[in-house]
């Protein structure tokens, strides 16, 4: 493992040839990130509309 790659696996991803494809598991991620970004899901669905609604008539009266 090469530390001057740890910060940039994120966004670097030959920094991901410096970990094993077992290290990589256990943290939730793969040497595959074309197939990670394929079926991530990067926000939280949400199932309440008119909550929603209701937060944005707030945010556009100043709340």
């Amino acid at each position: 493992m090469r530390s001057a790659n740890w910060y940039y696996g994120h966004s670097n991803v030959k920094s991901y040839e410096g970990f094993t494809e077992e290290f990589l598991l256990s943290i939730g991620q793969t040497k595959n990130v074309e197939a990670f970004l394929a079926t991530a899901q990067f926000q939280q669905t949400m199932n309440e509309p008119e909550v929603l609604a209701l937060r944005w008539e707030e945010l556009k009266a100043g709340f």
